[in-house]
C-alpha cells in the first residue's frame, strides 16, 4: 500500500433527507461504500472531518446553504481542501435534487477547485475533464430525474398532507398518531387518549405558573419531586416547560403545519377541538398574560425574591433603574443593610441620588398603595378571595380582546391580498368587533365590583399583619407580590433627596379630572414647602393613573401626604396637609 502521506485524501459526504432514513440502514450503508472505495483505491479517506447532513434536504438546497456541505465547499475554494482530493457519494442527487442549473452549479463549483466527485452507485468518477464530454451529459440527466422526483414526491405529499388538513378540519379525521405527549392515538386511529397521569402534571405545571412561579422554578420543583418525565430523559427541561406553557393543545387546538425552507410554518386555520382538551381556557389566557408580564420585566428568579420593584422602580432626577444593594452590617450577627440605589449614581458619578433604605421604601409602599390589594392577593393564593375571582376574569377578557384585535388585523390583511373577498371577512370583523365591544363592557363592570372590594376598610393591625406575611424573601407569597406589582404598575419614580417637582403627572391628571376640588388638592400637593427635603415616589400604573407619595421619613407606617390621580378616582390623605371637601 502506498504511504499515507502520498495518498490522495477522500472525503465521504452522507446525506438524509427523512426520519425514517435516519432511524434505518442508509447511514451504514453509505459510509461502508465510502471505506470500501477508498481501500480498494488506496485513497486515504479522512475518518475525522464530519461531512454529513442528516436531516436536510437538497431539493432546495438547504444542504449547501446551511448544512455540512456548503462548508466543505467553502474550504474547497479556499483552497482548505486540496486539490486531487476526492469527494465520495453515493450518487448524485446525495449531492443536490434541485433545479438542473443550482444542481449542475454546485457540481462544476467543486470540479473547477481540482476536487474528483466519485458516486459509488456506479463507480463514476467526474474531474471536469475535456474528454467526459459523456459523462457530463449523462451527470446531467441524472440532475434533471432527481428534481422531478422531488418534485413529484413534494407535490404529492403537500396534496397528501392537504386533503389530511381538510379531513380533519371538515370532519375530525385524525391526520397522524403524532400527538401532545400526553395523548395517544387510539387503536382504531379515530380519537386520542389522555394519558391521566401526565394530564395531571400539565395541570400542575399551568397551576404553578398561574400562582406566579416561572419556568426555571416549576422545572426545578418537578425534578425535585421526581416527578416522571414525557421523554427518556430523566430530568424535566425548562425550554419544555416554556414550551408546554405555551401550547394551544391543552386547549384541544391543531395547527396544521408544513415545512418551508427547513423551517416549520402554518398552514391554514388552527382546528379547535382536535385533540380532547386538558386545561380550561380561563386558566390558559390567565398564564399567557402572566408569562407576558414576565417578558416585559424580563431577567429570572430564583427562589428568593428580595426586590420586588426590579424593572420597575427608576430615578427620579435621571431616569435610570433603580438596583437593590446589600451593605455588611458593622455589628456582627446583625443582617445587611440594604438599599435601592441609581444605577448612574452606583457606577459614577453620573447622579446626585442618595441610596434609599430598601425596608422602609418596601413598607410605605405596601401600606399606602392600595391597588396592590395584599388581602385580595393572599386569599387569592388560597383560591378564596372574591377580588382574585374578579381580577382573573378581567384577565382573561382582556386577553381575549387582545387576540380579538389580532385576528381582526389579520381579516384586514386577508383583504389586501384577496379584495373578491373583502365582505365576507368584513363580515367577521364586524362580528369580532361586536364581541370585543362585550368584553369591554364585561371588564368596565368587572373593574367597578373590584374597586368597591377595594375600598373595603382594612385595619392597621391587618394592614401590619398582611405585609408581615410578604415579607419573607423565599416565600410564593412575594413571588407572586412581585408578579402582582410588574402587572399593574407601569413604573415608580423614586426620589430620595426630596424637592418635589413641578411636572408631578398627578397634578396635570388632577387639574384634567373636571374634579370641583381639583384646585385645593393641587394645593395641599404645593404647599408644603417644609417637606422639600422628604424623600418621596410616584407610581405610575398600567392603567393610566398616577400616586404621589410622601412617607414620613421617621416612620414608614405614616405619611406626610398621599395624592392618588385615576380616571374616575382622586384621594388626598396624609398628616402634614389639611383637605376637606366641600
Amino acid at each position: 500500500m502506498t504511504n499515507p502521506a502520498s495518498r490522495p485524501k477522500a472525503y465521504s459526504y452522507i446525506r438524509m433527507s427523512s426520519a425514517i432514513q435516519i432511524k434505518g440502514d442508509s447511514f451504514r450503508r453509505q459510509a461502508e461504500a465510502s471505506a470500501k472505495y477508498a481501500a480498494e483505491h488506496d485513497l486515504d479517506l479522512i475518518d475525522d472531518y464530519k461531512l454529513a447532513d442528516l436531516g436536510v434536504s437538497a431539493f432546495k438546497s438547504d444542504n449547501l446553504t446551511t448544512g455540512a456541505l456548503g462548508r466543505f465547499v467553502a474550504e474547497c475554494e479556499a483552497g482548505e481542501i486540496e486539490a486531487g482530493s476526492f469527494l465520495l457519494i453515493e450518487s448524485l442527487d446525495r449531492l443536490s435534487r434541485d433545479k438542473i442549473l443550482d444542481a449542475f452549479s454546485l457540481f462544476a463549483r467543486i470540479l473547477k477547485t481540482g476536487v474528483k466527485i466519485v458516486t459509488l452507485s456506479d463507480g463514476q468518477v467526474y474531474d471536469g475533464s475535456s474528454d467526459q464530454v459523456g459523462s457530463i451529459y449523462y451527470a446531467i440527466s441524472v440532475m434533471i430525474r432527481s428534481n422531478d422526483e422531488s418534485k413529484i414526491k413534494s407535490t404529492r405529499g403537500l396534496a397528501n398532507w392537504s386533503q389530511k388538513r381538510k379531513l380533519a378540519a371538515e370532519h375530525g379525521v385524525k391526520m397522524s398518531s403524532q400527538c401532545p405527549a400526553w395523548l395517544k392515538l387510539s387503536v382504531d386511529r379515530k380519537s386520542y387518549l389522555i394519558d391521566k397521569e401526565r394530564a395531571k402534571i400539565v395541570q400542575r405545571i399551568f397551576e404553578a405558573s398561574a400562582s406566579g412561579k416561572g419556568a426555571n422554578l416549576i422545572t426545578k420543583e418537578l425534578n425535585r419531586d421526581k416527578v416522571p418525565t414525557f421523554g427518556r430523559g430523566a430530568l424535566w427541561a425548562e425550554a419544555f416547560v416554556s414550551k408546554t406553557l405555551r401550547n394551544r393543545a391543552v386547549l384541544g387546538e391543531f395547527q396544521p403545519g408544513q415545512y418551508v425552507s427547513g423551517k416549520r410554518q402554518p398552514a391554514g386555520d388552527p382546528i379547535p377541538g382536535y385533540f380532547p382538551p386538558v386545561i380550561e381556557e380561563e386558566l390558559f389566557d390567565i398564564v399567557q398574560a402572566s408569562l407576558r408580564g414576565r417578558l416585559l420585566a424580563g431577567g429570572r428568579r430564583g427562589e428568593g425574591q428580595s426586590n420586588i420593584f426590579t424593572h420597575v422602580a427608576f430615578c427620579g432626577y435621571c431616569g435610570s433603574k433603580m438596583r437593590h444593594r446589600s451593605k455588611g452590617s458593622r455589628v456582627k450577627g446583625n443582617p445587611p443593610h440594604r438599599y435601592l440605589t441609581c444605577f448612574n449614581r452606583f457606577n459614577g458619578p453620573g447622579c446626585d441620588c442618595k441610596p434609599l433604605p430598601y425596608a422602609a421604601f418596601e413598607r410605605s409602599f405596601l401600606t399606602f398603595v392600595r391597588d396592590v390589594d395584599l388581602r385580595g392577593l393572599l386569599e387569592g393564593a388560597k383560591r378564596k378571595s372574591e377580588a382574585k375571582t374578579i381580577a382573573d376574569r378581567i384577565t382573561v377578557n382582556e386577553e381575549k380582546v387582545r387576540k380579538a384585535d389580532e385576528r381582526i388585523r389579520d381579516y384586514l390583511i386577508k383583504i389586501e391580498g384577496a379584495p373578491d373577498l373583502a365582505e365576507i371577512f368584513m363580515e367577521r370583523i364586524r362580528e369580532l368587533k361586536a364581541e370585543k365591544d362585550d368584553l369591554v363592557r364585561s371588564i368596565e363592570e368587572s373593574n367597578d365590583a373590584l374597586s368597591k372590594i377595594k375600598s373595603d376598610n382594612v385595619t392597621d393591625e391587618e394592614l401590619a399583619s398582611l405585609i408581615s406575611t410578604f415579607q419573607n424573601p423565599c416565600g410564593e407569597n412575594r413571588i407572586r407580590l412581585a408578579d402582582r406589582i410588574k402587572s399593574i404598575i407601569e413604573r415608580i419614580d423614586v426620589y430620595p433627596n426630596g424637592e418635589i417637582r413641578k411636572d408631578d403627572p398627578a397634578i396635570d391628571l388632577v387639574r384634567a379630572s373636571g374634579d370641583p376640588d381639583a384646585e385645593k388638592i393641587i394645593a395641599a400637593m404645593n404647599a408644603g414647602s417644609r417637606l422639600k427635603d422628604d424623600p418621596y415616589f410616584i407610581v405610575t400604573f398600567r392603567n393610566g393613573a398616577v400616586q404621589t407619595v410622601v412617607p414620613n421619613p421617621s416612620n414608614p407606617d405614616d405619611i406626610r401626604v398621599s395624592v392618588y390621580a385615576g380616571e374616575k378616582t382622586r384621594r388626598v390623605e396624609g398628616s402634614a396637609y389639611e383637605y376637606e371637601s366641600d
